[in-house]
């Protein structure tokens, strides 16, 4: 059974409270960092991907999976980066959120932003990104790619396919209105097509405000309506925490009832730094009938 990550893919990330940049090729082996650039080596440097997109070479062959082996979709443990060709790019350089999500392990570093240096950072690097035919763009996994909302949307409507096939965006949704999601329909039904991964970790308003401190449950709600209507709702992120846990023997059905299939429903477990508390929780919810009773639905 192969490694399901993307062998193609090299991830372009800022090192929090630090001026460095860092290449990985490996989602869950952030340690693991294959070439590091000074912030101003990167911004002052046009020719900046096209480094990024020859530095396959120099990435390691394999990488151990057996630190996070929940994680792990390969009996192998093992990801076999057999091929050198770079066709997708994921952007992880800015952390500029609206949330402070408690799981989040980025939430207490948006108060230490230099937001002038982290916008123009972020957007060099996607500005540099065109015209290089990859397969796959993915904005921001460690902020909210909506917090720079005119900005994002301008760059989404400016791309076409000499630059990509494919932009995946992970997003609470909180900044969205539905014009915003138009927007994005008609980006979507030119050559660029837009994937939508939801981040939401709960069904209910009570939960929601639990764990992200955030009133718009039903307005992410209706926007997800909306995004699957359009055909933009690529999937459903849910991080099963002891927060939602209970909610776990209810959510297909939650989803279920708002024509939402539970195929895009993608649920990975709490994780956070290596401490004994990270793992009193994961072991907490593996060990629940919860838990249990969800993975075998």
């Amino acid at each position: 059974m192969k490694c399901q990550i993307n062998t193609h893919s090299i991830k372009i990330s800022r090192k929090p409270f630090t001026d460095q940049i860092m290449l990985t090729r490996c989602c869950y082996k952030h340690q693991e960092i294959t070439k590091l650039y000074n912030i101003n080596e990167v911004i002052n440097n046009n020719n900046f991907i096209d480094d990024v997109l020859n530095s396959a070479s120099i990435m390691p062959v394999n990488h151990d999976y057996t630190v996070y082996p929940h994680f792990c979709k390969t009996n192998e443990k093992k990801c076999d980066y057999s091929s050198d060709k770079i066709n997708s790019i994921e952007i992880a350089t800015t952390y500029a959120c609206n949330l402070k999500c408690i799981m989040c392990g980025y939430r207490n570093f948006v108060d230490n932003i230099n937001f002038l240096l982290d916008k123009q950072l972020y957007f060099h690097i996607l500005n540099n990104i065109k015209n290089h035919h990859l397969e796959t763009i993915t904005l921001t996994t460690e902020g909210e790619p909506f917090f720079y909302k005119k900005e994002t949307l301008d760059y989404l409507q400016s791309l076409t396919s000499n630059d990509t096939k494919n932009v995946f965006i992970i997003s609470n949704l909180t900044l969205l209105d539905e014009n915003d999601i138009y927007i994005l329909k008609n980006i979507n039904d030119k050559d660029v097509k837009i994937h939508i991964m939801a981040s939401i970790d709960a069904i209910s308003e009570e939960t929601y405000k639990k764990i992200r401190k955030n009133n718009n449950f039903n307005k992410v709600i209706n926007n997800v309506k909306l995004l699957n209507a359009l055909n933009l709702l690529h999937s459903i992120n849910y991080v099963i925490m002891p927060e939602n846990l209970y909610e776990l023997d209810f959510l297909y059905d939650f989803y279920k009832n708002i024509n939402i299939n539970s195929s895009k429903i993608n649920y990975l477990v709490f994780n956070g730094d290596d401490t004994e508390e990270t793992r009193n929780k994961i072991n907490f919810i593996l060990n629940s009938n919860e838990y249990k009773r969800f993975i075998n639905l």
